[in-house]
């Protein structure tokens, strides 16, 4: 008696995709729904080997790893935001999209050492 199995293979070797760098990210978005955070998004690209992603603040590293969804906490201000997506291949920035995270609405008096104010922020 004899037995066998086939599993679908009709012979020949299983090529590995072709290696390229990450596709343009266009729909790069940075959203302020949060009191001191900007939660951002975008749609992964293209490439393999798959890439990861880095957060720009104003042309500034400032995540590594980081996931579409993700949240970032920052001070209330505004800041030009961008992700570059990276693989053994290369590198693409995304678009750049401004994000101004919520203030809570406190403010802080800036006052001198003999109790004068001088200032809000």
């Amino acid at each position: 008696m004899r037995f066998g199995f086939n599993y679908g293979f009709s012979g020949g070797d299983i090529e590995p995709p072709t290696p390229s760098a990450p596709s343009e990210i266009t729909d790069f978005s940075a959203t302020d729904d949060e009191v001191g955070q900007v939660t951002f998004t975008y749609s992964s690209a293209t490439g393999y080997p798959t890439p990861t992603y880095n957060l720009y603040k104003n042309d500034s590293l400032v995540e590594t790893g980081v996931a579409s969804g993700d949240s970032y906490t920052v001070s209330a201000s505004t800041a030009d935001y961008k992700v570059l997506a990276t693989n053994s291949e290369g590198s693409t920035y995304s678009n750049t999209d401004s994000g101004t995270s919520i203030s809570d609405g406190s403010t802080t008096l800036l006052v001198s050492l003999d109790g004068t104010l001088t200032g809000e922020v």
